[in-house]
């Protein structure tokens, strides 16, 4: 089912303001240091990892487990906390990849992965051990990936709800949000240094 959201106003202030159209991209350090993303306007996270190749140093390695793990803010007035993410390889110009035989989105990892949040620990956990794997044997095609909300299903109407009109049908959905201080996102990395 392909869900089009009808009349959704987006009212962006400061740093955020300068994101006008789709694939704009916006840094933290422009933002103070804060990164959004929300089911309703489109804002997703972009991670890019410019000094992962650096880690083999001329060395062979093995990663043993790596982990990307994001620690959310509280969410805004009138946005409750989203339950779901799930991580997309981009495709150099911010836009997730897609698979050309089958138009499906090109996941991080070889299968779609989800991270729910975690209540007690304040954060949600990617498993990223093959997808490091690829992109430091060079299988993967970007190191980029674009983080960002999984659909969350229908929800009951409430005062906060957007409409939404999908197959000639109006349904609510609840405005989702995650805020992180770029701080609190961690890619943590266990690996072996290989000898010849």
């Amino acid at each position: 089912m392909l869900f089009r959201s009808t009349n959704v106003t987006v009212n962006r202030k400061g740093a955020l303001a300068n994101i006008k159209k789709a694939a704009d991209a916006l840094k933290s350090s422009d933002a103070g240091g804060y990164v959004y993303m929300d089911n309703i306007s489109g804002l997703a996270l972009k991670l890019k990892f410019p000094t992962l190749l650096s880690l083999k140093n001329n060395k062979n390695i093995a990663i043993n487990k790596a982990e990307l793990v994001l620690e959310p803010d509280q969410p805004l007035s009138g946005f409750s906390r989203i339950t779901n993410l799930v991580a997309i390889q981009e495709n150099g110009a911010n836009r997730p990849l897609r698979n050309t035989s089958t138009n499906g989105f090109v996941y991080a990892n070889s299968e779609t992965q989800i991270a729910s949040y975690a209540t007690k620990a304040n954060s949600y956990t990617f498993n990223v051990t093959s997808a490091l794997q690829n992109i430091l044997s060079g299988r993967a095609t970007s190191n980029g990936w674009i983080l960002t909300p999984t659909w969350i299903g229908l929800a009951s109407s409430t005062a906060t709800s957007v409409s939404v009109l999908s197959s000639s049908r109006i349904v609510s959905v609840e405005p989702v949000q995650a805020v992180f201080n770029a701080k609190n996102i961690k890619l943590k990395i266990y690996y072996t240094h290989i000898s010849k």
